[in-house]
């Protein structure tokens, strides 16, 4: 009987934990381009800044080119060193550099991403409270996405619309898509990204709709409310940010979530509601509505004036539900969510340019409203979007 050959999930296209002697060049799957580079005490040093890439290729049956690359940069605790550098995609022609700057008496760490060689800052973030040797994830999907993450904090992402490679060429030596351009480096771990084989980890910034129909998620997405039926209103289109909005509205540990602010209807009405999107990744996003105090992360005692309408009556807490797949596209991203219903006994959360009087009482958009208007007010429904 034949040897069983094991194709079980190992998503590994390479590791260097630089554990041996020292050396100069380095010695392993590295080809020195530039700069000058060594092995000294276990870890990967830069004696002058260069470019240090790695020899191993993406195999040729996956053609995006797409990848997971840990590392951890050595020195932040003990302010040896405060700089760091890679880059992404073709090593002598990078699309996107990624540096790492640490204030070792601030405990501050300044995570940035750029286009091309260093031409233009796509993204940057400052983290306070960084005083340890920094753990860097970057996530590569050519065509796709580009994150960056240092320790467990969030993550900057940017939306890719490059062409990526399985391999490319230094003065005749085959090199891959990742290189090591400054500072001292440990532990280096390079995995296959999900675009290239589904059984491995993707990137964390956009939805799936099926296997080759996706989209990344932008910073900013909008939210706005198609009115159903005859009764309806000017309603104004709501962004979503991606961003903490008090302490009880968390970013982290999600990993793409995006928060409205707070929306009133003035006084007297005094209704206020706020929105949270979610990508899910398995499907394609959820949408969820809390009430004045919009804690996400445990029931709410003040409840929205409104409700999904599969649910009925109003809830103590809040809930989500998921896109419509049928209804909704990745690319361009509009997300069609179920239908929401805003009850009669309650003045309306979705309060812009109130029509009155339509019905001989005021409807649920007004703030005046008698016991004989109460039971003759109609429902009125609308159906959630969210757009790029």
């Amino acid at each position: 009987m034949p040897t069983r050959l094991c194709c079980c999930g190992n998503c590994r296209l390479g590791e260097d934990n630089f554990d041996r002697p020292d050396a100069n060049p380095p010695t392993g799957l590295w080809h020195e381009i530039s700069g000058e580079w060594e092995i000294k005490d276990n870890e990967l040093n830069s004696i002058s800044p260069g470019i240090l890439a790695t020899t191993i290729c993406h195999p040729p049956q996956y053609p995006n080119g797409s990848f997971i690359a840990t590392m951890k940069l050595v020195g932040a605790s003990d302010g040896t060193r405060s700089f760091w550098e890679v880059s992404l995609g073709n090593p002598t022609n990078p699309a996107y550099v990624v540096t790492v700057s640490h204030n070792f008496f601030t405990s501050q760490a300044t995570l940035t991403l750029w286009k091309g060689n260093k031409s233009l800052i796509v993204h940057e973030e400052t983290y306070s409270g960084v005083s340890y040797d920094i753990p860097l994830k970057l996530c590569y999907a050519p065509g796709l996405a580009v994150v960056a993450q240092i320790g467990v904090i969030p993550h900057i992402e940017f939306c890719d619309d490059g062409i990526g490679d399985d391999c490319y060429s230094s003065g005749g030596t085959p090199v891959g898509n990742f290189a090591f351009r400054e500072g001292t480096f440990d532990d280096w771990l390079y995995e296959l990204h999900w675009l290239d084989r589904p059984d491995c980890e993707k990137c964390p910034c956009f939805c799936e709709k099926s296997r080759d129909d996706f989209a990344c998620y932008p910073d900013i997405l909008y939210l706005s409310f198609i009115s159903i039926g005859a009764d309806s209103a000017a309603l104004a289109t709501i962004p979503l940010y991606q961003s903490f909005l008090n302490p009880t509205s968390y970013l982290w540990p999600e990993k793409v979530t995006w928060y409205s602010e707070v929306q009133g209807c003035g006084s007297p009405v005094g209704a206020q509601w706020t929105a949270k999107f979610t990508c899910t990744q398995e499907g394609m996003g959820t949408l969820g509505f809390a009430g004045p105090d919009y804690d996400f992360q445990s029931p709410s005692v003040n409840q929205p004036s409104f409700a999904w309408v599969e649910i009925g009556p109003l809830q103590t807490a809040w809930t989500v539900r998921n896109a419509i797949k049928d209804e909704s596209t990745c690319n361009p991203i509009e997300l069609i969510f179920p239908e929401l219903q805003v009850l009669c006994a309650f003045p309306s959360p979705i309060c812009f340019d109130p029509p009155c009087d339509t019905i001989g009482c005021h409807t649920p958009y007004c703030t005046d409203r008698s016991s004989e208007c109460f039971t003759s007010c109609p429902d009125i429904r609308f159906t959630p979007v969210v757009t790029a």
